[in-house]
């Protein structure tokens, strides 16, 4: 009878009766060569095409067998390595400066990828196992705490997924304790609202949000003006939402004449006649060279005048002081027989 092979590691399998006088040679190669080979060799694979089948015997030390796959190349380029359609693990060094990915053939000794495959970077160790199909990670769950001593840096990872998941409550890192090399992060903030606790200068803009500008002593009237209540950093920050109110230090505005209305400064017009709010809410109103009638004043005191005064006007100069009646609205001046121009000057609130 003829021998046959394991179909994973491609053992010889001695027929009853066979090799009588060489068994012992087929089952040294056995034991001492593929089994061995298995559970503790290391093969060296030397990559020289972007797509490259582990070498795999029948009866004989392979790459496919080997326990541990240590990688180079002659490439310039990833590439790719295909295990034979069998369960095996392997724990592969890619000492390279590419990426190699492991697949599944379809047969043994092809470069058609029967299922899914595991990338490794460059320079990286994984341990990988495969059903047949398609390969796998070792681990992608623990049990119970683990613990690192030392350093990690994270350039990439192996499967899918976007990086680290969970809450921050159940994940505490200490000193220098991680290290992302390659991570996802946020260039750009909208709106915070509270972003954590901070002191100082909480937060630091180096760049506008899309369509906006930084507030410049040309365009200061027409910007708005917000801030964070409560914020981390940002080295990019877009727009913030809150007003910071009177009662908190601010003034509770968001445009210059918004601030300076709560300031009191509530406008002016410096013409004849004319008007100027002074920063205590005072109002101060006059008028020059104006017909002897009552006149209105430019706009009319919110509550009431405390003081007003005329004189004649005589086009070089006041030349004497009369009595004039008024209310929040008008000016009179005082009938005595005098006609002709005259100015006044009002102080109310």
């Amino acid at each position: 009878m003829s021998s046959t092979y394991s179909p994973d590691l491609r053992i010889q399998l001695i027929s009853t009766g066979d090799q009588a006088g060489t068994w012992g040679t087929t089952t040294n190669t056995n034991m001492g060569g593929i089994i061995e080979n298995a559970i503790a060799g290391v093969q060296s694979v030397v990559v020289t095409a972007t797509s490259q089948a582990l070498t795999a015997l029948y009866g004989a030390v392979d790459q496919a067998q080997g326990a541990v796959l240590s990688v180079t190349t002659t490439l310039s380029s990833n590439f790719s390595i295909f295990a034979p359609p069998n369960s095996k693990q392997y724990t592969i060094y890619n000492n390279t400066s590419y990426v190699l990915s492991i697949y599944v053939s379809t047969v043994l000794g092809n470069t058609t990828p029967k299922g899914t495959p595991i990338s490794i970077p460059a320079n990286g160790v994984a341990t990988v196992w495969t059903d047949g199909t398609n390969f796998y990670p070792q681990n992608n769950y623990f049990p119970s705490a683990v613990n690192i001593n030392g350093s990690v840096t994270a350039t990439n990872h192996i499967g899918a997924g976007t990086g680290l998941t969970g809450t921050a409550s159940g994940l505490s890192i200490g000193g220098n304790a991680a290290t992302a090399t390659s991570a996802t992060s946020a260039t750009t903030a909208t709106t915070a609202t509270t972003a954590g606790t901070c002191s100082g200068n909480a937060a630091t803009a180096t760049a506008p949000a899309s369509g906006g500008s930084f507030i410049t002593s040309s365009n200061i009237g027409s910007q708005s003006v917000s801030y964070a209540s409560s914020a981390g950093s940002a080295s990019t920050a877009g727009s913030l939402s809150s007003t910071l109110g009177v009662s908190g230090g601010g003034t509770g505005a968001t445009s210059v004449a918004g601030i300076l209305s709560t300031l009191g400064f509530a406008g002016q017009s410096l013409g004849n006649p004319g008007y100027y709010y002074l920063p205590n809410g005072m109002l101060v109103q006059w008028a020059s060279n104006i017909g002897w009638a009552t006149v209105s004043f430019p706009i009319t005191f919110p509550n009431s005048i405390l003081v007003a005064t005329a004189v004649r006007y005589s086009g070089s100069g006041s030349i004497g002081e009369f009595g004039v009646t008024y209310n929040n609205s008008t000016i009179t001046p005082a009938s005595n027989g005098n006609t002709g121009p005259w100015s006044y000057i009002a102080l109310g609130h």
